[in-house]
């Protein structure tokens, strides 16, 4: 009888330290912050007309396309922290690549000012539906760069307001920086808003990174940053960006509104965003004096303008199984 009493408390021992352990692991489980994934929602066209940017997807929730991770579009948004700051940050990354399944994103309401011309040798506005090759050279253009023969900068500027990636071309990415840690509700709570500074740092439109031999036989990349001088290598931080937190605190709306009005940023005049015609070039150049010679890539700029410029997207984010 001793020796049943024994293994009835020698099994309640095992029973309790099974409870135990579960506990232990649904406490960790409980310490252990919720893993998200995230969509991007974009404004379909005639959404807004203030509005420079639309989406398409085939799902449509209210006015918004919808854009996920799948074999058509990839994005990322991460929370990072700077390493010398300790400064919160969040970066977003979204890219749709050339397809038929209808997603796109596209431009409307453009209206480019301010153009300069890249360099001298450059072929200028090649793009589709123009046919190539285009036999202008940005030197032959107008100082005011409203272009000879429809080679000036309206060129890009009527190629943008369509869907994008389309003609043959591989992807649209937007890339974008918000210096806010919105996910923090001491910082922005549920149902409110606030202004923050954040960074357009990329908003292209890719045809090929493929060096090109004479600059004119592909038709030509768009690039996109808030620059000062429209091809200098620095990005300036975005002014007033509206963030809203939607009452459930997990969708935020980010709204860019670089209304051309007069900037506070030392050295830049006005708040607009600036695009520019953007390709690599190849150049054969001899290896010393062997005759040989290899293809080196030079990056080439041959026009850039600015526009008035309002883009809104929602971020959502909503937990993993």
């Amino acid at each position: 009888m001793k020796k049943l009493g024994k293994f009835k408390v020698f099994v309640l021992l095992i029973f309790f330290a099974v409870i135990l352990v579960f506990a232990g692991i649904n406490l960790l489980e409980a310490k252990k912050p919720p893993k998200w994934e995230w969509k991007i929602e974009i404004p379909t066209s005639g959404t807004d007309p203030s509005l420079n940017v639309h989406g398409d997807s085939p799902t449509i929730d209210g006015a918004y396309a919808v854009f996920k991770e799948n074999d058509f579009v990839k994005m990322d948004v991460q929370r990072s922290e700077h390493s010398e700051t300790g400064e919160i940050f969040y970066h977003v990354y979204l890219r749709v690549y050339s397809n038929s399944e209808g997603y796109s994103i596209g431009f409307k309401n453009l209206d480019f000012r301010g153009c300069q011309i890249g360099c001298d040798d450059c072929w200028c506005c090649v793009f589709p539906p123009a046919e190539l090759p285009v036999e202008v050279p940005c030197s032959e253009l107008e100082p005011n760069c409203f272009g000879v023969g429809g080679t000036g900068y309206t060129c890009m500027e009527d190629f943008m307001e369509n869907d994008h990636p389309n003609w043959g071309y591989e992807v649209i990415a937007i890339r974008m920086y918000i210096f806010c840690d919105i996910e923090n509700d001491l910082v922005l709570p549920p149902g409110s808003s606030v202004t923050a500074d954040g960074q357009m740092w990329s908003f292209d439109i890719w045809n090929t990174e493929a060096p090109l031999i004479e600059g004119n036989e592909e038709y030509h990349n768009i690039v996109c940053r808030y620059l000062h001088y429209q091809y200098d290598e620095g990005v300036n931080n975005l002014e007033d960006v509206e963030i809203r937190r939607s009452p459930d605190g997990n969708t935020w709306t980010v709204i860019v509104n670089q209304d051309g009005t007069s900037s506070s940023i030392p050295d830049l005049d006005y708040k607009l965003l600036g695009f520019r015609e953007f390709y690599k070039q190849g150049v054969y150049k001899e290896r010393g004096n062997s005759g040989k010679y290899f293809l080196e890539s030079e990056n080439r700029i041959a026009l850039a303008a600015r526009t008035v410029f309002k883009f809104e997207s929602k971020w959502t984010r909503f937990k993993t199984k």
